[in-house]
């Protein structure tokens, strides 16, 4: 439309002039009114916000945006659509930024927010699917001006499953997590005569140095694949029952030895990996 053609008078100016805007109001008619050629800039300010970029290949047929959609790059069919982000002289960086309450009045992050997530989604035999986050920053406790603690989770979907499984975690104070269980950390128990001991970590030692009777060990459960397993023991224990499905249960242990498994999840069974 030329300039000549365009009049800030008639009702449907808003959407002749800035249609993607879409929030044709009396505000934005009064903007026009009287004032020729002009565009009252505080009023663009206040609904930048309300824009969607949209950058689309020629040749691309533009699928429904997700509701959380702000910004859009999409290819030509057949073709890879990239977001490049370069830099010289300095290092390119991806920031996403979270408050708790309102832009205006932000608020402090909760424990277990999301700071960031990165998702993905595919169309499916009839659909798209729904946004899957993969990588996500929880907060580990609400933050202050000293303290801004959060982890990194990696998640995935199995077969047969639309449900993304937490699969790895870093934790805030640097520790390892697969499929929950932390694999660089120790349980130790001081073991006594007819007790029971539930195993919560991929390693157990006993630390009472005397003879024990009897004891109940408890394997842990829901391993992932591969998890491995290991019961170590500093006084001996006359008769052991392991409870937890596994191709070989000690019995009995001597002081200062130990006994391991291996999780294989085809078989959903702890393979012994060692004997004591």
């Amino acid at each position: 439309m030329s300039g000549a053609d365009f009049n800030p008078n008639q009702a449907d100016a808003a959407t002749q002039f800035l249609p993607a805007i879409g929030d044709v109001d009396d505000t934005f008619i009064e903007a026009f009114r009287g004032r020729p050629g002009h565009l009252r800039m505080s009023w663009l300010l206040a609904r930048m916000e309300r824009l969607q970029s949209l950058t689309v290949a020629p040749g691309a047929v533009l699928p429904a945006a997700p509701a959380s959609s702000v910004s859009r790059v999409v290819g030509a069919d057949g073709a890879t659509a990239a977001l490049s982000i370069e830099g010289a002289g300095g290092a390119p960086r991806l920031l996403l930024a979270r408050s708790e309450g309102t832009a205006a009045a932000p608020s402090a992050v909760t424990i277990g927010t999301p700071v960031g997530t990165l998702a993905i989604r595919g169309y499916k035999a009839t659909d798209w699917s729904s946004e899957y986050t993969c990588i996500n920053f929880p907060a580990t406790t609400a933050w202050t001006d000293g303290s801004t603690p959060f982890d990194i989770v990696f998640s995935t979907i199995p077969v047969g499953s639309t449900t993304p499984v937490e699969r790895f975690r870093i934790t805030a104070a640097g520790a390892c997590k697969v499929q929950g269980m932390l694999q660089i950390a120790m349980q130790s128990v001081a073991m006594t005569d007819t007790g029971v001991t539930t195993a919560t970590l991929p390693y157990l030692c006993n630390k009472t140095v005397g003879t024990i009777a009897s004891h109940t060990l408890i394997l842990p459960t829901g391993p992932g694949v591969g998890q491995v397993f290991c019961f170590s023991t500093r006084g001996a224990i006359t008769a052991l029952t392991v409870t937890g499905t596994c191709n070989v249960k000690p019995t009995a242990m001597v002081a200062n030895s130990s006994f391991s498994w291996i999780y294989n999840a085809d078989d959903n069974i702890w393979m012994a990996t060692s004997t004591a």
